[in-house]
Parts: C-alpha cells; structure tokens; sequence
C-alpha cells in the first residue's frame, strides 16, 4: 500500500551486484560478456516487472550496471 518506492526495490539491485562480483570478466571475450550482461542480468527483475512498475530510479540503476559491466 502507499507509494512505491526505489528502497522496496534493493533487493534488484542487491541480486545484480552480486552476479556481477562472481563473474571473471577477463575469462570472457567481449562478446561474450555482451551477450552475457544483457541475458542473464536484463532477466533478473522481469518477474518483478510483471506485477509492478519499477520506479524509474531503480531502473535506470539497473541499466547503468549493465552498461557499466
């Protein structure tokens, strides 16, 4: 109930974070991390988006991680 805010979202964030310290970015090729960044962390908060909208914050966070990957 209430408005929705970034803060109830961290748990997005957190997960993305956390898949990229586990990856070894000079085990892959640039392509390789590409295709990787953008299938498997763009997936991450589609179950969320389903039900909700997510702030655009929150958002925007999350597509900078991936551009910045």
């Amino acid at each position: 109930t209430g408005r929705v805010k970034k803060a109830h979202f961290a748990f997005i964030v957190h997960k993305i974070t956390s898949k990229l310290v586990g990856w070894k970015i000079n085990l892959l090729s640039r392509v390789g991390i590409i295709t990787l960044a953008k299938s498997v962390l763009a997936a991450v908060p589609t179950y969320t988006m389903q039900n909700l909208w997510l702030p655009e914050g929150t958002y925007g966070k999350i597509d900078s991680y991936i551009r910045g990957f």
